[in-house]
């Protein structure tokens, strides 16, 4: 029974190591950069195009969106477990007051321009949202981890039990092949299994 021993050996130490590494990235608390840094080449205006006001505002609002995905991306240190969305941008980062610029002809259809004041960023707000997204992303992760460990699992012990029941029925006869066989069975299945998790 040793090659079957090594073999659960591997797999429980395979599965120990991928739980430990997965764990050591540890939450940090960051201090907020000066707000000099959200305002460096964030904009004051954004414009909005469309046949009325409401679609100029949904679409300035696309604009900006992606503008401050980008933007935050570009900090110290970077924000990217949130993503602001173009609602957030209309609900948050839209200041009441517009102007009307001036129209124009696209495609024979007459659009109109509004060009909305932005509001500086609230970093410090920001980066709460940005830590409660990535916890939620943690969370999930264990979630699909958990999973994909006791999926690991129960293959290993479908197939012990098969080599159990195998060597049962040949009364032993083949003991060893069988050993043999699950054991580079098994190694193949974690080695694949740890590169399609970790790839």
């Amino acid at each position: 029974m040793y090659p079957m021993r090594l073999v659960m050996a591997f797999w429980w130490s395979l599965a120990l190591f991928w739980l430990v590494a997965r764990e050591l990235p540890a939450e940090q608390s960051v201090e907020n950069p000066p707000s000099a840094q959200a305002d460096k080449g964030w904009p004051r205006e954004e414009a909005g195009f469309g046949q009325n006001y409401d679609e100029a505002r949904k679409e300035a609002a696309r604009f900006l969106a992606k503008k401050a995905a980008e933007h935050l991306r570009a900090q110290t240190p970077p924000i990217t477990a949130w993503q602001p969305t173009p609602e957030y941008v209309e609900q948050n980062l839209f200041e009441p007051n517009s102007k009307q610029g001036p129209d124009f002809e696209y495609e024979k259809i007459v659009r109109k321009t509004w060009i909305f004041t932005v509001k500086p960023l609230d970093l410090a707000a920001i980066r709460l949202l940005d830590q409660q997204a990535a916890r939620q992303q943690r969370s999930e992760h264990r979630t699909l981890l958990f999973a994909y460990v006791t999926g690991g699992l129960a293959v290993v012990l479908s197939v012990f039990f098969a080599y159990l029941r195998l060597d049962d029925w040949t009364n032993g006869r083949y003991r060893r092949l069988l050993q043999m066989g699950v054991a580079a069975l098994l190694v193949a299945a974690g080695t694949g299994w740890w590169l399609w998790v970790t790839g």
